[in-house]
């Protein structure tokens, strides 16, 4: 099954943000201010690969956003 959604974290020189994205979304488009495929910025980073999963299983599953 193709994974549609993924998580980046970008390493900023004092901190790192984490992001549920599309799968074609790299951290350069979000560097470069492009928001188009960003699902959301994670305030808790620990929660964004159970996201990812979850969106990732729904789309699988025949369930559309």
């Amino acid at each position: 099954m193709e994974a549609r959604y993924k998580t980046i974290t970008i390493h900023l020189s004092d901190e790192d943000q984490t992001y549920v994205v599309e799968s074609r979304v790299t951290g350069r488009h979000i560097l470069e201010g492009n928001e188009e495929g960003v699902v959301c910025h994670m305030v808790d980073p620990s929660k964004a690969e159970t996201i990812a999963n979850l969106l990732n299983n729904y789309q699988n599953g025949g369930g559309r956003l």
